[in-house]
Formats: C-alpha cells, structure tokens, sequence
C-alpha cells in the first residue's frame, strides 16, 4: 500500500522512461510503492512558465492507469491496464 508520507504531500511522479512493455517512473520502495499499486496516468505534455521563469508541468487529464510490477528502491515499473503505453512525461499519481 501507500505510505502516509505519500498522501500528506499530494505525491506526484512521472514516466522517464519506456522498456518494453513498462513505464518507468522515479519512485519506489523507499516511497511505499509497491507491487500491485494502481496509479492514475495524466497527460503532462502542457507546461506552463511561472512569473519567475521557472516551468511547471501542468497535469492533464487522465489519460490511463498503470499497475506496478515490479519495484525498486528508486524506481518502479509500471503495465498499462489497457491500451496504450503513456508516453514519457506522463504524470502519475496513486490511486485509480
């Protein structure tokens, strides 16, 4: 399941990466992520520029779910439920 710290701090990942049939996202175990957790997938393709210049993705919407197979202390591999792989970028957040 997911840790507390996970809730409290409206936790956000994203997809860095694509291995086969995976999403690899930069969070794991040391997280509370673990195998068999669902995540929501959001489009992250809108990026937005803050007054300060700093960019910000702005999350979409949801554009799929991913189911955790296997899981590492810093990262976590992700299969998609149905349909298409995200796309890099894609933002994920637990719960479905």
């Amino acid at each position: 399941g997911m840790g507390d710290a996970i809730k409290n701090s409206q936790w956000t990942s994203a997809v860095v990466s694509i291995e086969g049939r995976s999403c690899v996202i930069v969070a794991g175990s040391e997280v509370g992520i673990g195998v068999g957790d669902g995540f929501s997938v959001l489009d992250g393709s809108a990026i937005l520029t803050g007054l300060d210049g700093q960019r910000y993705i702005a999350p979409g919407p949801k554009i799929g779910e991913i189911i955790i197979g296997r899981v590492s202390p810093r990262q976590s591999f992700g299969e998609p439920e149905s349909g298409e792989i995200p796309p890099a970028g894609s933002i994920v957040i637990p719960g479905r």
